[in-house]
């Protein structure tokens, strides 16, 4: 015999309870990503961090081996191979000079450093990428025919602005300049210039006062073309060459604590103007930048600023070797001081 069949006692989802479940599940979901991306960026920073400490380290590692920091950069001479006083600059950086202590010893031996930095015979140094020198927060550029390597960070050239314009008061070579016959080239109050070297006797303002590295990373609507790139300093007009902002000025390998942090770039040239061209009182020599008249547009100079896509701030190495994030909203008083390194300045830690 059959035995009668039981009604089943379980029943589907109703379409009400089916869209509840859904609705929970976006709820977590919304609540779950900001969560997952805060993680990621912080792992992000954290790996920032120890790119600069590594930086930083190898500049020590440097300043044993040779007694000084790296030179920021090298100028033209009027014994260079061009055969014309300051057609150009030599541009080696601090960042090819610290190779051998980041264990690409045989990166910098492929470097002649007789020729300029951006010569066809040194496209083999300086197209290897240093994953050091890029911040994972940092867009990465395309590459296009000229091969160079992109770069996240920036020498710390202190208040006095001395790669756009040099320092002298008349054309090459002036007697009363600091390097005559090297264009006219100034180390400025910063730890990195042209031409010289600091030595840790001369940061007076103290090495965990005084910043080394910074990051220079580009903007988030950066052009394609908009890129850091680490084997040659220079600042050129980008107009011309199409793919940036109208009266572009970009600034390689260094950067200026004058203009604020993370200050957005300068799209229609009218700040740069007004900076070298328009204020002060010496008619466009680089100490004209730090007169009063001039800091409402030198403070928007984003080109030649200190930047990241960090929220909130930057990350900076000091010359002690410590890593700090410095927040954008930093007074520009302490963010100067920061800068230099004989200053004389009293900055307080809790300050920034």
């Amino acid at each position: 015999m059959s035995k009668p069949r039981i009604a089943s006692s379980h029943r589907g989802f109703t379409l009400i309870e089916l869209l509840v479940v859904i609705a929970i599940i976006a709820v977590l979901i919304a609540l779950l990503l900001p969560a997952v991306q805060s993680a990621r960026e912080a792992a992000r920073r954290a790996q920032c961090v120890n790119n600069l400490k590594q930086i930083a380290l190898a500049c020590h590692n440097y300043e044993s081996s040779q007694g000084c920091f790296p030179m920021g950069n090298r100028y033209m001479d009027d014994t260079s191979y061009v055969g014309t006083a300051c057609a150009g600059w030599f541009g080696h950086s601090a960042f090819g000079l610290i190779l051998p202590f980041l264990e690409s010893g045989a990166q910098y031996n492929a470097i002649n450093f007789n020729f300029v930095a951006n010569s066809g015979r040194n496209t083999t140094g300086y197209f290897t990428l240093v994953s050091g020198y890029l911040c994972p927060s940092d867009i990465p550029a395309p590459v296009y025919t000229t091969p160079w390597a992109q770069c996240s960070y920036g020498m710390s050239r202190g208040t006095q602005e001395n790669i756009y314009e040099n320092w002298a008061a008349a054309s090459f070579p002036d007697p009363n300049a600091e390097q005559p016959k090297k264009c006219n080239a100034a180390l400025g109050n910063g730890m990195f210039g042209a031409e010289n070297s600091v030595k840790v006797q001369g940061v007076t303002d103290g090495t965990s006062n005084t910043t080394l590295f910074g990051e220079a990373s580009r903007w988030i609507d950066d052009p394609s073309k908009g890129t850091n790139w680490y084997h040659f300093t220079a600042v050129f007009g980008t107009t011309n060459i199409g793919g940036y902002y109208t009266g572009d000025i970009r600034v390689e390998t260094g950067a200026f604590t004058y203009p604020d942090i993370n200050a957005p770039p300068d799209r229609t040239g009218q700040y740069i103007n007004a900076v070298f061209c328009g204020c002060g009182t010496k008619n466009c020599i680089p100490s004209d930048w730090l007169d009063p008249t001039c800091l409402p547009a030198v403070r928007k100079l984003g080109q030649f600023a200190f930047r990241s896509l960090h929220p909130g701030g930057v990350n900076f190495a000091f010359a002690d070797g410590s890593v700090k994030f410095v927040k954008s909203s930093i007074n520009t008083q302490t963010l100067m001081a920061l800068g230099t390194r004989s200053g004389g300045e009293v900055v307080s830690a809790d300050s920034y």
